[in-house]
């Protein structure tokens, strides 16, 4: 986790949004009292924002496909704008990113999020 802490701030990120439905891992340094504390030794605000989570996730990892589970994840934020003004008032205007348990942000519902909080707002996205 100190890799992650340390590009996170070379990369003058603020805050992280963690975007699990659950901030559990089976890697403790990933669990969220670990993390909030490793992020905060760098000066890195850390948020649990467990709404924006994938409550469709399972689908992906059962007998549904990822493109399904994308679609679903898509209109669920569609039917809760309430989410996306959360994540978009958490990130304010400073450098933030937003974690999950995939590291690729297209094999995840962190790339659906990405596109609807930039759509009608001018956000940089950049992968880390």
């Amino acid at each position: 986790v100190s890799d992650l802490c340390d590009r996170l701030s070379q990369a003058g990120v603020r805050t992280v949004v963690d975007v699990r439905a659950v901030a559990w891992s089976h890697r403790p340094e990933y669990r969220k009292t670990a993390l909030s504390e490793s992020l905060a030794a760098k000066d890195i605000r850390y948020v649990h924002y467990r709404e924006a989570g994938n409550p469709f996730r399972s689908i992906a990892k059962g007998t549904g496909s990822f493109t399904s589970c994308e679609k679903r994840y898509a209109r669920y934020l569609s039917n809760h704008p309430e989410i996306l003004e959360g994540i978009r008032a958490l990130i304010g205007h400073d450098v933030a990113a937003l974690l999950c348990y995939e590291s690729d942000r297209d094999e995840c519902h962190r790339g659906v999020l990405l596109r609807a909080v930039s759509r009608n707002r001018r956000v940089a996205i950049i992968d880390l």
